[in-house]
């Protein structure tokens, strides 16, 4: 840890405290992001919370079709699938997906199912 000294418009005194702070938080900016579902409407509206805030892109549509690079492996921005249950027959669960709102804390998504007859809540 680097602690200035000396007091000045150009060189200010930083206490270890005010670092320590500074640090922890830049510490939290940096944890990878992880989703969670908080709920999923009958209407197929899928609410997703996460574990820090997200800043959401100026056109939210364009998250289904953008694509991020780690690695030098270029991934999509936001890939969505759906695990059949034990009876379900994965044909079936086919769907289109769409952004509805993206803020700093949530992101809704809305699923439309081919065949939503074959989905259940259960």
């Amino acid at each position: 840890m680097i602690v200035m000294c000396g007091c000045s418009e150009t060189n200010p005194v930083y206490s270890i405290a005010l670092l320590s702070s500074y640090f922890d938080r830049v510490k939290k900016q940096t944890i990878s992001p992880s989703a969670f579902i908080r709920s999923v409407s009958y209407e197929g509206l899928v609410t997703i919370g996460f574990n820090t805030t997200m800043k959401p892109p100026d056109e939210i549509q364009s998250i289904k079709n953008s694509t991020i690079v780690i690695n030098e492996t270029t991934w999509p921005a936001l890939s969505i699938y759906v695990m059949p249950g034990k009876f379900s027959d994965a044909k079936q669960l086919a769907f289109d997906w769409s952004v509805e709102k993206f803020s700093p804390g949530l992101l809704q998504i809305r699923l439309r199912f081919d065949y939503d007859e074959q989905v259940s809540s259960r």
